[in-house]
């Protein structure tokens, strides 16, 4: 390998650890936001701070729950 293919992978991998963080972090506040939302709504329709808080605890695993 000669030094250019290196610093050209180098660069390559370096670029994607970057974007990668960056995704990471969008993810990690987008989700935030939409726990946000989710235990602001539970407490819209009526259901206390106490049980939102908990209710948005669980946020991802309420897809799973089937009717």
């Amino acid at each position: 390998m000669n030094p250019r293919e290196f610093l050209t992978i180098l660069s390559s991998s370096t670029n994607l650890m970057i974007r990668m963080l960056g995704m990471y972090t969008r993810y990690y506040f987008a989700r935030r936001s939409a726990v946000r939302a989710f235990k602001d709504e539970l407490m819209s329709y009526g259901i206390s701070r106490e049980t939102a808080e908990e209710l948005s605890r669980f946020y991802p695993d309420l897809r799973k729950i089937t009717v």
